[in-house]
């Protein structure tokens, strides 16, 4: 406003320039403007509101975990040898093994049934034994790797190389660890000879074997149904101090398992029971990939009776892809409480709300109105101005919830004032004079507490239950401005 008026002084006066006119000094502002200024607004969850998402004192997601041991899923990690036949070079001389179009003898296949496995851990272990190369011949072994049928490489030998003469094992050993190996792959190695017998022929055997495996993946497995069951107890119906009583009139506990991004090829049937060891009983069961089981809470107490739930599991494998950490692939759970309808008994007394840090229901953040971004000389003069303040409340309350919300201020004003919260209308409250002394000296910051009366009620938690709240001010302004702009 301030630079509104300044603007209006400058064209008034280039105007009485322009006419030849004397120029005045100051400039007269007279008016009654209405000002609303918004403080804040609020979206209430009446199930977090009245702690019913935490009603179950335990965190049923932990009641259940399928730990799936890699052994349930592929347990065969022996590979099958081969013995082939070569002859020694003359002399001295390099060989490269396997020799060119002979790559499948050299080719080592699993004999269990998968598409290919990534280790986390493991060691292959390949013993290199030499049947008879003549005598006085000598063989170092070098570049010992495996490699893909197309000859990208899997991994390299720890060992760079070691010496065999006559009838000696050379023991090779491969870290698999981060390694992906696929159903067949080929071993490369290089033999560089001294004093060969051109001729001469020897017979090389290979005995591969896998230990200390632990899978990080595996792909492409069969595996046979791993069933399951369990019973979780104890679940505690917990209501906060201020509900008396409740009893869910609709609603559902959604449970829905946790298959990992990374999985596929796997079929899971889930079974749940929720009882309260009385009269109320829900079972609900789903089959799929990720099932979700829908487990209906109508009518169910909350009386302090203690809940428990009963799981039964079978999940099965075809073409399947599983990810393992240590050895162990795990099934978790997301759990979530649909409640549409409860009804509560509030009491023995009133509810007033506090966050966990002891807050009121809503407190206005400093300057909520934007004070501190206008001239002070400028607002003072506007405040000494008001002649009318008044704090406004747009409710909407679809809930069947009849809260009251008590006004008051955090400045020590004896403005306090409820106003009742239970149906959808606009609501006003106006300040009193001692309100209207502290709103100008401190520029009021509302306190805004929700009060809950003891008594029944009836809840629809998916109604909107929200307030904006503003304050609305009217003025008479008679201020004078100089012309030249000064502050």
């Amino acid at each position: 406003m301030r630079q509104v008026i300044r603007l209006l002084s400058a064209g008034l006066a280039l105007g009485l320039i322009a006419l030849g006119c004397e120029l005045p000094t100051e400039v007269q502002v007279k008016g009654s403007p209405d000002y609303q200024l918004p403080a804040g607004r609020l979206s209430i969850n009446l199930n977090e509101l009245l702690g019913i998402d935490d009603a179950f004192g335990v965190d049923i997601e932990e009641s259940f975990v399928v730990d799936i041991d890699q052994s349930d899923v592929f347990d065969d990690f022996s590979l099958d040898g081969f013995t082939v036949g070569l002859v020694e070079p003359d002399g001295s001389a390099t060989v490269n093994l396997p020799p060119s179009g002979q790559e499948g003898l050299f080719t080592i296949s699993a004999l269990g049934t998968y598409s290919e496995i990534e280790f986390e851990n493991g060691t292959l272990n390949l013993p290199l034994e030499f049947d008879t190369l003549s005598a006085g011949a000598e063989a170092i072994i070098s570049n010992v790797r495996l490699v893909t049928s197309g000859g990208a490489v899997i991994a390299n030998a720890d060992e760079d190389s070691i010496t065999v003469t006559g009838n000696d094992t050379a023991a090779f050993s491969i870290d698999l660890a981060g390694a992906v190996l696929p159903n067949s792959f080929r071993l490369e190695l290089r033999l560089e000879f001294t004093d060969g017998d051109a001729g001469h022929g020897y017979d090389l055997s290979v005995s591969p074997g896998i230990t200390g495996a632990e899978i990080a993946r595996i792909s492409g497995v069969d595996f046979p149904a791993i069933d399951g069951d369990a019973t979780y107890e104890g679940i505690e119906l917990d209501t906060p101090d201020f509900i008396e009583s409740a009893t869910i009139v609709e609603g559902e506990m959604v449970l829905l398992v946790n298959t990992p991004d990374n999985w596929s090829g796997i079929e899971i049937f889930l079974e749940a029971t929720i009882s309260d060891g009385g009269s109320f009983s829900e079972t609900a069961s789903d089959t799929g990939p990720s099932p979700e089981l829908r487990l209906p809470l109508d009518g169910l107490p909350f009386d302090g009776s203690s809940l428990e739930i009963d799981w039964n599991w079978e999940i099965t494998g075809t073409n399947a892809t599983i990810a393992f950490e240590a050895g162990v692939a795990s099934l978790g759970m997301d759990v979530e409480l649909a409640i549409t309808d409860l009804t509560l008994e509030i009491g023995p007394d009133d509810y007033v709300f506090e966050d966990d840090d002891g807050n009121p229901f809503f407190r206005a953040e400093d300057d909520a109105f934007g004070r501190d971004e206008v001239d002070d000389d400028f607002m003072q003069d506007i405040f000494d101005s008001i002649r009318y303040a008044s704090m406004n409340f747009a409710v909407v309350n679809q809930t069947g919830l009849n809260p009251l919300l008590e006004l008051s201020d955090d400045g020590g004003s004896s403005f306090a004032t409820t106003v009742d919260f239970s149906v959808t209308a606009p609501q006003q409250v106006e300040l009193t004079e001692a309100d209207f002394d502290h709103f100008r000296e401190n520029f009021f910051l509302p306190v805004v507490n929700l009060i809950i009366p003891q008594g029944t009620l009836s809840l629809d938690t998916t109604g909107e239950l929200s307030v904006g709240i503003w304050l609305e001010v009217r003025s008479e302004i008679d201020l004078k401005f100089p012309l030249g702009g000064e502050e």
